[in-house]
């Protein structure tokens, strides 16, 4: 994941990319639980 994000910010607003967010569903899309600015941080 962390590379993925890292290449998406390299390529930046050039690329079209404007912002990354992330959506927060009570939990119900599974088990899994990512902090982005752990992440990239």
């Amino acid at each position: 994941m962390k590379a993925g994000m890292d290449a998406v910010i390299d390529g930046g607003s050039k690329d079209g990319i404007i912002s990354i967010a992330a959506g927060n569903y009570g939990g119900n899309l599974g088990p899994h639980h990512f902090h982005l600015k752990e992440i990239v941080g």
